[in-house]
């Protein structure tokens, strides 16, 4: 059977995550990059099945693979015809909500980073990986726990900056 594997190359390999520079290095070798993407998101989001099929209550007329554009060609998810006759029966399209929604996220981030830009604020990161931050901030209220045997602070206590963390299922209290 096969060892767990741990740790390979430091803390900067949590959890089978790979480091910032061998995902940009990867990334590069399969020419990924950000505009390509958004390109992609773009074609599903905006995609229209009626440049792909027409139809009417008895037919479902397909365009010729070669008169679709990239956009269109990247918004269809599947195609299905019978085994019987191989007529075309179904199209699927990718998901749209999903993509206008990762599209819509990406807009709002580079919103806020031009307004931070506009405004001269600074953005609270101090460039430490939030991995490292959250092993160390769970270990640190591990530590503080250990001294109450799990059993959670009566309400004078909690008040205190000294209280013990509580930790636990919401709404199991």
């Amino acid at each position: 059977m096969a060892e767990p594997q741990g740790f390979r190359n430091g803390p900067a390999r949590i959890a089978g995550l790979l480091p910032l520079e061998e995902v940009a290095e990867r990334a590069a070798r399969l020419g990924i990059t950000l505009d390509r993407v958004l390109q992609a998101l773009a074609w599903i989001a905006f995609g229209d099945i009626t440049r792909v099929v027409s139809w009417d209550t008895e037919t479902l007329t397909m365009t010729a693979s070669g008169d679709l554009d990239d956009a269109d060609r990247a918004a269809v998810a599947e195609i299905i015809a019978s085994a019987k006759d191989q007529k075309i029966y179904r199209v699927k399209m990718h998901d749209k909500p999903s993509a206008l929604a990762l599209l819509l996220r990406w807009l709002d981030k580079l919103e806020k980073l031009k307004s931070e830009a506009s405004n001269g604020e600074q953005d609270d990161d101090d460039g430490e990986d939030p991995r490292e931050f959250l092993i160390r901030e769970i270990a640190r209220l591990r530590a503080r726990r250990g001294g109450t045997s799990g059993a959670p602070p009566g309400s004078a206590e909690a008040e205190s900056p000294e209280a013990p963390a509580r930790m636990g299922v919401l709404g199991a209290d």
